[in-house]
């Protein structure tokens, strides 16, 4: 993917970096996330800070290229709109355009040097803009969402743990206030690979206060080139690029979402090509609680590459 300073997207949007670690958001159940969408209802987004906070900007570092050099090109999903991810790059391998559900959501990324400073929506409907800010290192720390009006109606601050992001705080800009909205928690295992994602949002406007985890687990041996989507776990929120973060490695044979009103859990087999690269991810999907408990139905994905 990027072999630059770039998300190529191995499934986890990294710099140049190596792939989109630009993780939001649905792990393998990002291949159903759109159903889950439709079928819970949920509809929110993320920010956070106050409005006082002074962003560094240090010189950036440019990650080393991933190892593999497969370009994520169409990540489908049956029965949602679709490509459900489309990946467009330059020819060094920088990532210059990002579509969402067939168009749903269509996005320019714009570069300072090799670093990412802007992601575009270029809808006829919807003009918001991410705009990047970087800490001494060289890592995200905040993202600011601006509209077309040109307010700045959310933020986005970002936590690390040496190399690895175990925090994402947001929040919303309320009558020029900002209050908290959505909190959400990464823990891995020692090989790196993501294992608990915690995703709490607050009572705030017309969303209700919910939390829930998502445990990820029997990961293989093989490339992940969609981990960028364990962030983006809602149909209406925006897609969001994390250059140099990277959730996960290889792919979890299971996720189990707990907490939450409708828990359930996905068990994945994968087809991989001769580079251990996936082409298709098929699941089985069981309701664990509510009122579906115990039903089952097929969840998957599939995969291109330039």
């Amino acid at each position: 993917m990027c072999r630059h300073s770039f998300p190529s997207i191995d499934g986890n949007l990294k710099f140049v970096f190596r792939h989109p670690e630009t993780t939001l958001i649905y792990m393998k159940h990002r291949r159903y996330i759109f159903l889950l969408a439709m079928i819970t209802g949920i509809f929110l987004s993320c920010n956070k800070h106050d409005s006082g906070y002074t962003p560094a900007t240090p010189n950036p570092t440019v990650p080393t290229p991933p190892a593999d050099q497969f370009f994520l090109k169409d990540l489908v999903v049956p029965g949602v709109p679709n490509p459900y991810y489309h990946f467009e790059y330059d020819q060094s391998g920088i990532i210059t355009h990002v579509s969402f559900a067939s168009g749903f959501r269509m996005y320019d990324l714009i570069y300072d040097g090799r670093r990412l400073s802007e992601v575009r929506n270029n809808t006829s409907v919807n003009k918001d803009r991410l705009q990047y800010n970087y800490d001494n290192t060289g890592r995200v720390n905040l993202i600011n969402f601006i509209d077309n009006t040109g307010k700045l109606f959310r933020r986005s601050f970002f936590t690390y743990d040496d190399e690895q992001l175990v925090k994402i705080e947001s929040e919303l800009n309320i009558d020029g206030t900002f209050k908290k909205e959505r909190t959400m928690n990464f823990a891995y295992q020692p090989d790196g690979n993501l294992m608990d994602m915690t995703d709490q949002r607050f009572a705030l406007g017309s969303q209700t206060a919910s939390l829930y985890t998502d445990h990820y687990e029997q990961y293989d041996d093989k490339i992940n080139k969609d981990g960028f989507s364990v962030i983006h776990q809602d149909f209406t929120e925006h897609l969001v690029l994390l250059p140099g973060v990277r959730f996960q490695k290889n792919n979890a044979a299971k996720l189990t979402r707990s907490g939450s009103p409708n828990n359930f859990t996905v068990n994945y087999t994968f087809t991989y090509n001769d580079k251990n690269v996936p082409l298709a991810a098929a699941g089985d999907f069981v309701w664990t609680s509510g009122s579906d408990a115990g039903k089952h139905f097929a969840v998957g994905s599939q995969f291109s590459y330039y």
